[in-house]
């Protein structure tokens, strides 16, 4: 996966989406968000050429229309990246 990629958590929307079995229109029905929406938040786009960044109140609704944690839509899970020790103390302190 490319950075790019990682940090644009359409790429993760669609991956669960279709692991779930939804269609777009589904998915739309289910949490109240426009298709067209979905499919410009999936492809990183607004339509108009720029870039389209959902937001937290928007995969936050996906998350529990989906039955899953905020990290995996948002691709925490895909993140090879090591922690840091700041978020590696928070961790433990709050038993993630």
């Amino acid at each position: 996966m490319s950075e790019d990629a990682r940090w644009h958590w359409g790429v993760h929307l669609r991956r669960i989406r279709l692991d779930r079995g939804y269609s777009q229109t589904q998915l739309a029905t289910a949490s109240g968000i426009p298709q067209s929406l979905i499919s410009q938040l999936e492809r990183d786009t607004d339509g108009a050429g720029g870039h389209r960044n959902g937001s937290i109140r928007m995969a936050m609704i996906f998350a529990d229309v989906f039955r899953c944690p905020l990290d995996e839509l948002l691709g925490r899970y895909d993140d090879s990246r090591p922690l840091s020790p700041l978020l590696e103390d928070e961790r433990e302190e709050f038993d993630v």
